[in-house]
């Protein structure tokens, strides 16, 4: 971003929606669109609230204005001490949340270790609470109380105090050990609100509603180190919050050397590796990056992920981790073009910024494959060749700085472009008589304009010829530019159609062959039987006639061949009382006969009587029971997308029971 850019007040990017009167989703949409335009300006939640409630004036205004806009809910008990009363993570299963007003949630960077929410996720998390409202409820706020204060002004007296600033809570004071993303998000859209100046109790009224109680637990943690370890644990343990990637990891211990007294970054990873599960262990290319990447390139690194995710985003665990990203190391080559393909600081920060711009360059146009290690290497080499030959190009030619930035190491660091192509074109032969004057169009227009230019007066026939030379060598580089680019026209047309052709060919052959493996397999390895109305007795005659059948076709043992039964009880009133007893007692038996069989029940959903289908599945249970000794208490679900129908009333989800004989041993 340009210094103008940054320097852009805060007003130009503050949401201004004058007098909404629309309906609530064109409300929506503006909001979003505000918050969307903030979010790109600002680069985060946090980091909008810090600047446009810099000053006690507008941070004293947005604390009465939450106290008006949102009042105490008159049928719940509100929290204001000064400290709060905690609980350990243990105790928060059978602990009742705290409700506290909105305004008492922090929103400064200090709240907590994490790095801050990027705009992407906070724009869909709005999305969700302007859709959903703010729901603590049922997933309350994971808050703490920091020794220190972390709101901007200490001397703002909260309108709870009562006269008596100093005995209770201060406002946006709370920080996190869980939900710092959740809370910012929600109070930059309310401050767009009122910004904005929608009603938001007729407007949006369930998001009112959700934001006059915010539901949470005060976590005791004994250090800042404890409450990282917490932290990371967690989001390992609820997959709809990914666990820690990387850069967030190196982010997090960056700060607790900063704030929380770490003073060695391996004791944190050991403690953190001896309470997870290995699959969130750090440990291999992950702690080799973590080594690593202790460099001023982690904010550009950081502020990348933050803009387009860590999924989205250019790197990998693998990437990261590879030493050749990193200064002071030699990629092989002979006699100069060792020292040019050696990496430095500078070179890694080209690298980066590369990779990251070329990125996002995709992006826009879909979600293309992260690059794997090796492209990421075959960056840095071509980084570290841009930066030396630039460096050699000084040496050699006294050309212009601020030049050499502008039409070499910036176009590098700018993705894919013209410099990218001629380091390519050089790195494939590292030949001995490269000349960095003459055998990189780029680096040669730059020294032939230094050549051009007149450190002293020429005549004037001189300098026509001058400009005649220079007009004429334009016209030979454009003329083998259009060359060069027409054959490689024809050649990549000619490539894409052949890779198409392939790529399809080579779809068209996978599934045919999976086809033909699953039809062998079910032909060779399986067989299938419908119930018919029979009796029990017929009824497994008819299954063993078919057992020896399979048996003798693969060769197998008749007690090494199991059962797999489906029953459908997902209406029993529909089912006859002596076809279900028929059923029952073949499922029975088929256990009895094979214990390492199973049953899938699917459980009633659908009954005449309302209110009756609990009796339905007690029912169907103890029939179940009384057949003989199986184990029904494991469950399984069925869960559909969507309605086929908007008449469609079905339920979504189809709830059922795993039946196993009960001998068996299922924790094996």
């Amino acid at each position: 971003m340009a210094d103008e850019d940054i320097q852009m007040s805060v007003a130009a990017v503050t949401p201004t929606i004058a007098g909404v009167t629309c309906e609530s989703e064109d409300v929506k949409n503006q909001l979003l669109a505000s918050m969307e335009q903030a979010l790109h300006h600002f680069g985060g939640p946090s980091q909008y609230l810090t600047k446009v409630l810099e000053t006690k004036e507008s941070y004293q205004d947005f604390v009465t204005w939450l106290w008006d806009e949102f009042p105490e809910a008159e049928d719940a008990v509100f929290s204001y001490q000064a400290a709060l009363p905690t609980v350990t993570e243990e105790e928060v299963s059978h602990s009742l949340p705290l409700i506290v007003h909105v305004s008492a949630l922090g929103f400064t960077q200090d709240c907590t270790l994490k790095p801050p929410c990027g705009s992407e996720l906070a724009l869909r998390m709005a999305e969700l609470y302007l859709v959903e409202g703010f729901v603590t409820g049922d997933q309350p706020l994971y808050a703490m109380q920091h020794p220190s204060d972390v709101c901007l002004f200490d001397d703002v007296a909260p309108p709870w105090c009562y006269g008596r600033p100093d005995k209770v809570l201060k406002a946006f004071n709370l920080s996190y050990l869980k939900g710092f993303g959740r809370s910012t998000t929600l109070l930059m859209l309310l401050h767009c609100v009122r910004v904005s100046g929608v009603k938001l109790a007729e407007q949006l009224p369930h998001l009112h509603g959700s934001v006059r109680k915010i539901y949470l637990h005060c976590i005791h943690q004994s250090s800042r180190v404890e409450e990282a370890l917490a932290n990371m644990k967690i989001s390992a343990r609820h997959s709809i919050r990914t666990a820690h990637n990387t850069v967030q990891s190196v982010f997090v211990i960056r700060n607790l050397m900063r704030v929380g007294g770490l003073q060695d970054w391996s004791l944190f990873v050991r403690q953190w590796n001896s309470m997870s599960a290995k699959s969130f262990q750090i440990a291999g290319r992950r702690h080799t990056a973590l080594k690593l990447l202790f460099e001023d390139v982690l904010d550009a690194i950081l502020k990348h992920v933050q803009t387009v995710s860590w999924d989205l985003c250019a790197w990998s665990d693998d990437s990261l981790a590879s030493k050749k990203l990193y200064p002071n190391w030699s990629f092989p080559a002979k006699g100069q073009w060792q020292s040019r393909l050696r990496t430095t600081e500078k070179s890694m920060s080209l690298c980066i910024s590369h990779l990251q711009n070329s990125r996002v360059q995709k992006l826009k146009v879909g979600q293309p494959k992260k690059a794997d290690v090796d492209q990421v290497e075959a960056v840095s080499m071509r980084a570290a060749a841009c930066w030396h030959l630039g460096q050699e190009l000084l040496t050699t030619v006294p050309v212009c700085a601020a030049k050499l930035k502008e039409n070499w190491y910036d176009n590098f660091a700018n993705g894919e472009g013209p410099v990218n192509d001629e380091l390519q074109a050089v790195l494939l032969d590292k030949r001995a008589s490269f000349n960095v004057r003459t055998d990189i169009p780029t680096l040669q227009r730059l020294a032939d304009e230094l050549s051009f230019s007149k450190p002293v007066g020429a005549t004037p026939e001189a300098e026509l010829t001058i400009v005649v030379d220079r007009f004429n060598l334009l016209i030979k580089q454009l003329n083998y530019d259009v060359t060069v680019w027409q054959t490689w026209r024809s050649k990549y047309a000619s490539l894409k159609v052949a890779a198409e052709a392939a790529k399809y060919q080579w779809r068209l052959d996978r599934r045919k062959r999976c086809q033909e493996a699953a039809r062998h397999f079910i032909k060779s390895s399986m067989a299938f039987s419908v119930w018919e109305k029979k009796k029990t007795e017929m009824a497994i005659a008819d299954v063993m006639n078919l057992k020896r059948a399979l048996a003798a076709r693969t060769g197998a043992k008749l007690e090494d061949i199991s059962y797999v039964l489906w029953f459908n009880a997902s209406a029993p009133c529909l089912i006859p009382t002596a076809v279900m007893s028929q059923q029952v007692g073949l499922m029975s038996w088929a256990l009895s006969d094979q214990m390492r069989s199973v049953g899938l029940m699917m459980m009633p959903i659908f009954s005449h009587h309302r209110g009756k289908l609990c009796i339905d599945e007690r029912a169907i249970l103890e029939k179940i029971f009384t057949a003989g000794n199986h184990n029904c208490d494991w469950s399984y679900h069925v869960m559909f997308k969507e309605k086929t129908d908007a008449r469609d009333i079905r339920p979504m989800v189809y709830s059922g029971k795993f039946i196993f004989a009960s001998p068996l041993d299922l924790q094996q």
